[in-house]
């Protein structure tokens, strides 16, 4: 049996009966090529994109794509009229496929001779993104009769940057222009690890831009908080211990323990030496008067708890319209805040 490949193809005007003259394919077949069926895709398909300019070669899944010949005698040297039907799958894009066919009628010349030999080593390969594509490692061996090494081409669509499936066509030309091709299917893809370390990248990204945003809003409600001016008439006894607490702000750092204005204040503390308390930690502070749980309406003066009843995590002194001023932490030191950065839990009144 002849096993066949294409060497050539070239048009050639025939008549058929009474009909007008119509232009055909014609398709020199070549024996002894062991890629006889991927020699013919390669050639059908190159000559359609020539012909069609809606075809891009370099876009066509090889893989995928079928050439069918119908009424081919293998056996018979000589020319043959043949019917082709290509069926073409062609890579718009990573997403999305968009199938192409076609019959037509084609005249092959099968032709006994030796092609060139053209191995590879395997017919799909699976690469890293970010490697470098070197197609001749690849090959497993590619050889002539005449002693001679045949002329080596390749053609790609691989982008190594990219994940996605692609091809890659090797053809072996010899001195008198027989050839053999072969097809590898390549599909690129990105290493787990590598793909983690990206996610990690992109939640630390979107995790700091969220704090950034959240810092900016921050900082805007504090400062609509510190240009909201204080009726001190309608806070009483707690006038003195309000307007010492604001007058930290912004001139006092924070110190955890810290019980002095030379030294700096936490939390509990700047409500210790503002309101000259002996309580000195948030558990004994918030013992000092009965919960409250309507926030909104607590009246400036009073104290604003964070987190648990027994032990809150955070104090800091109400002064009205939502607003508060309080040691934060060694960053922010203290500062005005509004409510809508941090929603204390509950307040009291001392005494009450």
């Amino acid at each position: 049996m002849i096993i066949a490949s294409v060497l050539s193809s070239s048009s050639q005007e025939v008549s058929a009966g009474n009909e007008a003259n119509k232009k055909i394919e014609v398709y020199t077949i070549l024996s002894n090529d062991p890629y006889a069926s991927d020699t013919l895709k390669t050639k059908v398909i190159e000559k359609l994109a020539e012909n069609n300019s809606k075809i891009d070669a370099k876009d066509v899944d090889y893989t995928k794509s079928h050439v069918t010949v119908s009424g081919l005698n293998y056996n018979r040297p000589g020319i043959q009229a043949v019917t082709l039907k290509v069926d073409l799958v062609q890579n718009i894009d990573s997403k999305k496929t968009t199938n192409y066919s076609t019959t037509q009628t084609a005249v092959i010349n099968v032709y006994q001779t030796t092609a060139p030999e053209l191995k590879l080593k395997k017919n799909s390969i699976v690469v890293n993104n970010g490697d470098t594509w070197n197609p001749s490692s690849y090959i497993s061996s590619v050889s002539d009769d005449s002693g001679t090494l045949p002329v080596l081409k390749e053609t790609d669509n691989v982008d190594m940057h990219t994940d996605g499936n692609y091809f890659a066509s090797y053809s072996a030309i010899d001195g008198e222009g027989n050839s053999t091709s072969a097809l590898l299917s390549i599909t690129v893809k990105t290493p787990q690890e590598v793909l983690d370390a990206q996610a990690e990248e992109q939640a630390e990204a979107q995790a700091q831009a969220e704090a950034e945003q959240k810092e900016k809003e921050a900082a805007a409600a504090r400062a609509k908080a510190a240009a909201t001016p204080i009726d001190y008439s309608k806070l009483g006894s707690y006038a003195g211990g309000v307007q010492t607490a604001l007058s930290m702000a912004g001139n006092v750092p924070y110190m955890w323990g810290g019980t002095s204005p030379s030294t700096g204040f936490d939390c509990s503390g700047l409500v210790a030496y503002s309101y000259g308390l002996s309580a000195r930690t948030t558990s004994q502070q918030q013992a000092l008067g009965t919960h409250h749980y309507d926030v909104a309406n607590a009246p400036a003066g009073a104290l604003y708890f964070y987190g648990s009843e027994s032990n809150p995590s955070h104090v800091s002194i109400c002064i009205g319209n939502g607003n508060s001023v309080q040691a934060l932490n060694p960053n922010l030191g203290i500062q005005v805040v509004n409510n809508s950065g941090l929603m204390p839990d509950y307040y009291v009144v001392i005494g009450q």
